[in-house]
């Protein structure tokens, strides 16, 4: 299943909308990166309603589709989560290194502070989850908190370093 089907059906999981209105959630989530016209959004919706993975449940403003989620949408959205986060984490970690060996410097720098200011929002939805017991949750932050050491440890060196070969210059 595609990214913007799996995000379709994740983002009725929630609560019935209408295409705008998945549009108009794409466009905030991604702070307009990635906004899919009427002329991508539909025909995902119409494929997913013939595979009985939604439904249309009603009419809105203007007459748009209201769309919701079936149980069988849910089984198969919960069958293709499983494949995406097992098959987005291997290909993570194996393109990873090539991504930076591709982006200049200044934008891996800009790339990496932004990864940094995500992490919270990160952190709080795997807080916030059902699926993680209280004690592994305490566990992965003492695991989190030891790595943030480790790179304060090595940042604060680094810093030492450059420093010091601006004063021998």
């Amino acid at each position: 299943m595609g990214l913007l089907p799996l995000y379709i059906l994740n983002t009725l999981s929630k609560g019935a909308l209408s295409g705008y209105d998945i549009m108009r959630e794409l466009n905030t989530l991604t702070e307009g990166a990635w906004r899919p016209g009427s002329g991508s959004i539909y025909p995902v919706l119409k494929s997913l309603e013939k595979k009985g993975l939604l439904k249309v449940t009603g009419r809105g403003l203007r007459g748009k589709r209201i769309y919701t989620i079936t149980p069988t949408g849910i089984k198969a959205l919960k069958q293709a989560k499983k494949a995406y986060d097992e098959f987005s984490v291997q290909r993570w970690h194996m393109i990873r290194g090539v991504m930076m060996t591709l982006v200049e410097p200044p934008s891996l720098a800009r790339m990496l502070n932004e990864a940094i200011e995500m992490q919270p929002k990160a952190w709080e939805r795997v807080l916030a989850s059902q699926q993680i017991t209280k004690e592994e949750k305490i566990f992965l932050l003492k695991q989190h908190l030891l790595m943030l050491d480790r790179h304060h440890e090595w940042v604060t060196q680094k810093i030492r370093e450059l420093e010091q070969k601006t004063h021998s210059k």
